[in-house]
């Protein structure tokens, strides 16, 4: 039977205080439905995330639109092959990472009137949003979803994102939380309560996910997206991302602060490696060396040393 759309639906939560909390979801595929039932399981019922259960989320999806050679007979299987391969890498880039959703980050200085650095804390995300939205970007998608399941795949998309301009350069934590949290232990003034640097960060702080909005293009209608497409995959994902259990949306939020440097906890899902970048492109030249990618660069430069040294050094004529 093919999975229809399904209309909005009420789905109970139950969150990690035991209270049952209620959100409305919009218009979802039957399949992402049942995929988002089995993440609140294996979150909820089982208290483990699904990476640690096994079962992830975009498995479901790639399950369904990808198994071309099971739905077609009359393509050729080396043809199958590639296009199921194809299909399977998508749901990662450039369904995931760019397309299904978009992290959002908002700063309302008005919540934390006792944080002095708000205003600096809030220009510098927006300058420097790329490197904070994209750590979230590739949490949700590897760690939550499962569509980015390759590690040093996801790793190589998101490290030029965190090293800002140039390779090497650090754009986190932010100035503003530095200052923040060396203030915060260097004052002795102990007479009055004042707030974490933390704590009044995540009070500023607001987080959400919005999807779907990337999946098809602007002259195009949702009716015009075909079966099988890479637009109706996008929705598939959007479907999960934008409805993530309102805890783990939570949890996410908290991390904005803790990501930026305001908070000396968990840091950022990602850690940069300055060297990182450089012991890839060594690694990259050892394989290709060793399969032979220059051999033909090292035929010729023989060939050219050759000609040279005959040319300067021309063999001696006997008489």
């Amino acid at each position: 039977t093919s999975c229809h759309m399904l209309k909005a639906t009420e789905l109970s939560v139950v969150s990690t205080n035991g209270s049952t909390q209620v959100e409305k979801m919009g218009t979802m595929t039957c399949l992402a439905f049942w995929s988002l039932v089995l993440f609140l399981v294996a979150v909820f019922v089982h208290g483990t995330s699904p990476s640690e259960d096994g079962a992830m989320p975009c498995d479901d999806g790639r399950e369904q639109f990808c198994n071309l050679c099971h739905q077609s007979t009359s393509i050729p299987k080396d043809v199958c092959d590639t296009l199921q391969t194809q299909c399977r890498k998508s749901f990662c880039k450039p369904i995931c990472l760019r397309m299904a959703f978009d992290p959002v980050i908002t700063v309302r200085c008005e919540k934390a009137p006792l944080w002095k650095e708000c205003e600096a804390f809030k220009k510098e995300l927006k300058l420097r949003d790329t490197a904070v939205l994209a750590q979230f970007r590739a949490h949700i998608c590897g760690s939550l979803l499962g569509c980015c399941s390759d590690a040093s795949e996801l790793t190589a998309w998101l490290d030029p994102h965190i090293s800002g301009d140039r390779t090497g350069h650090h754009v986190l934590p932010l100035p503003s939380c530095e200052l923040s949290r060396t203030k915060q232990t260097t004052t002795e003034d102990t007479s009055t309560t004042m707030p974490s640097a933390c704590a009044m960060c995540r009070a500023a702080v607001d987080f959400q996910i919005r999807s779907g909005e990337n999946c098809v293009r602007e002259e195009s209608k949702d009716k015009d997206v075909l079966p099988f497409s890479l637009q109706q995959r996008c929705h598939f994902v959007a479907d999960l991302a934008g409805n993530l259990p309102l805890p783990i949306v939570r949890h996410l939020k908290s991390r904005v602060c803790s990501c930026a440097g305001c908070c000396a906890d968990e840091g950022c899902f990602y850690q940069h490696d300055e060297d990182a970048w450089m012991h890839s492109l060594m690694r990259e030249i050892e394989d290709k060396i060793a399969t032979g990618h220059y051999d033909h660069i090292v035929h010729d430069l023989h060939k050219e040393h050759d000609i040279e040294h005959h040319s300067t050094h021309p063999p001696k004529t006997e008489l």
